[in-house]
């Protein structure tokens, strides 16, 4: 039995998932497909994750990749107009016309500021068939991974593009159709949507969570936000300086931002009761370092919206 692991795609590795990916996912040719996943994901547009499967002698297998992209206002009312093109394919042709449906950092920041973000899944792609008992454990680590990455987002509309035959899973989720397809195209794929009012009328559907978050209270610095986004995944501080493109005091800085921000709000709250009588005094000590880590990370888990829109663009 293989174990599986989800995880946030970083940018050194787009060049290795496009490869694995259909060919025909954009109608464009792979180095203009890989030119815009560049840019899409340095300015935070684009959200890439993938699922391994782990075997017992340790290697890897990619099972599944998903990516989504933040859609401006325009960009999503085109795709929600019948059409004989594929989403996907839309939206990379929009982007070679200079037409910009998919936002940049300051549309993401001021859409998110006003809860009218249009999230777009605009690949998801598995090796195994979505219909078989073989996926249902690659499902599960895709939608957690999902959950993690949008989740405290203003979002006002999810839409994504599947075959007709796969429909009905996301319907029993909470979207509907938008527009069936041309009788020529029929059965080919579908666009679905769920928007904020379908999940306040019924908030018990999976996507729902998408759709209630609540305000932040922190009012973090956004360079604060992404490094602690970056903790969220795991990474250490060497890796959270490469990822940011800074050196690793920035990062020991950001840490103390947080810790203070935190402490100020009554949210990181550290007994010295709780730790070795050794590091009581020492707030610099690495039982007490390692513990504020802890109890913030476990805070933010439980708050994602502190850490959001958190662009990479605003790591200086």
């Amino acid at each position: 039995m293989h174990l599986f692991k989800s995880s946030p795609v970083r940018a050194h590795e787009l060049g290795v998932l496009l490869d694995c990916m259909p060919a025909d996912i954009s109608g464009l040719d792979k180095v203009a497909t890989l030119r815009l996943w560049q840019r899409w994901h340095k300015q935070g547009s684009l959200m890439l994750s993938r699922v391994d499967a782990i075997a017992d002698d340790g290697r890897r297998q990619l099972k599944a990749v998903g990516a989504t992209v933040w859609l401006t206002s325009t960009g999503a009312l085109s795709l929600m107009q019948c059409d004989t093109r594929s989403c996907a394919h839309q939206i990379y042709a929009a982007e070679q016309l200079g037409r910009t449906w998919v936002m940049v950092a300051s549309d993401i920041e001021q859409a998110h500021a006003s809860n009218t973000l249009n999230l777009m899944v605009l690949h998801f792609w598995s090796s195994v068939d979505v219909g078989g008992a073989e996926f249902h454990p690659i499902f599960v680590q895709a939608h957690s991974l999902f959950r993690d990455t949008h989740q405290g987002f203003g979002v006002q509309r999810l839409l994504q593009e599947v075959p007709a035959n796969q429909a009905p899973i996301l319907e029993a989720a909470g979207m509907h159709i938008v527009h069936q397809p041309s009788a020529e195209l029929s059965g080919r794929t579908v666009l679905m949507e769920i928007c904020a009012d379908d999940a306040k009328a019924n908030p018990g559907s999976t996507f729902s969570f998408l759709f209630f978050s609540p305000r932040m209270r922190l009012n973090l610095k956004p360079a604060v936000q992404r490094m602690l986004q970056l903790a969220l995944q795991q990474l250490t501080d060497d890796d959270i300086a490469e990822a940011l493109g800074c050196s690793r005091d920035y990062v020991r800085k950001l840490w103390s931002d947080a810790y203070a921000r935190m402490e100020d709000q009554g949210v990181l709250v550290l007994s010295d009761a709780s730790l070795p009588h050794s590091t009581r005094r020492d707030p610099t000590g690495p039982k007490r370092g390692r513990e504020r880590r802890r109890l913030v990370l476990e805070f933010l888990r439980a708050n994602l919206q502190e850490v959001r829109p958190g662009l990479p663009s605003h790591t200086q």
